[in-house]
């Protein structure tokens, strides 16, 4: 009796360590006083609760999440939850994404950028794009700690977020450059009549530059040291119309940069959200694999 008992508990211990880590550790981006805020009065919010959050609103303190798995196979990738540069949607395209590709046994950093708000920040459509640039130095700079490669590192980015991970694949300096950009769904330009009108309001502000559109209209922005890309967009998106990623895969083939792009007919904004997780995660793997930062590992 004793012995089956016994190799029940170590059955269920050694299930449980199998498991992909979901680790919950929440580190701050940045020591001290944040750059650009300017007050520390604006209280941050949440929908649901402090171990599960489904949604962020009014985020003042960048701070990123870390998930680990228990077989690191050195690849990492920050994720930009996305919500229209007003709330970030962190379960549905934040922990849900991570724990997805940690069971792959790569390393996850969901970066809970700032919300740009011309009122409380100095230059605020430069805000998220600083967070990213930081997020992307904060991990290299820790590389050796979490167990991953400094020449494997990407991101990934969903509607307003993936406009942030778009971005941050154009413009990050050179010790802040992504390996690879995922882009889901994205807000690529801010062009009116293009772009996603609400994303870019809370960017850009009420009446932007001609010189802030063009900086942060992506289509725009790609050069030859862009990074890969692979961009994925439904026909019927009726929030961010499937143009912006078809004008980013042109902008990337004239440039000669590496990018795959998966259009499907149906499923609206938010399709990827409502797929069994293989049938999104499997063609992103395969890409990884093909553009040599990802190694399958047997968990």
């Amino acid at each position: 009796m004793y012995n089956r008992m016994r190799a029940g508990l170590v059955g269920l211990l050694a299930s449980i360590l199998a498991l992909p880590a979901l680790g919950q550790s929440w580190m701050p981006l940045y020591d001290g006083r944040v750059p650009g805020n300017l007050t520390d009065t604006v209280s941050e919010s949440r929908n649901g609760s402090v171990e599960d959050p489904q949604l962020f609103r009014s985020v003042m303190t960048p701070m990123v999440q870390v998930f680990r798995p228990v077989k690191p196979n050195g690849t990492g990738i920050l994720i930009f939850p996305g919500g229209s540069y007003s709330v970030l949607v962190w379960k549905g395209e934040g922990t849900n994404i991570a724990r997805a590709f940690a069971e792959k046994g790569i390393t996850c950093f969901i970066v809970k950028y700032r919300l740009p708000d011309h009122r409380y920040q100095a230059h605020a459509e430069d805000v998220p794009l600083n967070d990213a640039v930081a997020a992307m130095r904060w991990v290299k700079a820790r590389c050796a700690a979490f167990q991953v490669d400094s020449n494997r590192i990407g991101c990934i980015g969903f509607s307003a977020g993936g406009h942030l991970a778009a971005t941050l694949a154009n413009l990050a300096p050179a010790d802040a450059r992504a390996k690879f950009a995922i882009l889901v769904y994205p807000v690529i330009s801010m062009q009116v009549g293009l772009t996603h009108a609400i994303s870019r309001q809370q960017l850009l502000g009420q009446n932007p530059s001609p010189a802030s559109e063009i900086r942060y209209s992506n289509e725009w922005q790609v050069t030859e040291n862009t990074p890969p890309c692979y961009i994925t967009h439904t026909q019927d998106d009726k929030v961010v119309p499937v143009e912006n990623s078809i004008r980013m895969y042109q902008a990337l083939t004239a440039h000669h940069v590496i990018a795959e792009m998966h259009l499907y007919p149906t499923g609206n904004h938010g399709f990827l959200l409502k797929l069994p997780v293989p049938e999104w995660r499997d063609p992103m793997l395969k890409w990884l694999q093909s553009i040599h930062v990802y190694s399958p590992t047997d968990l």
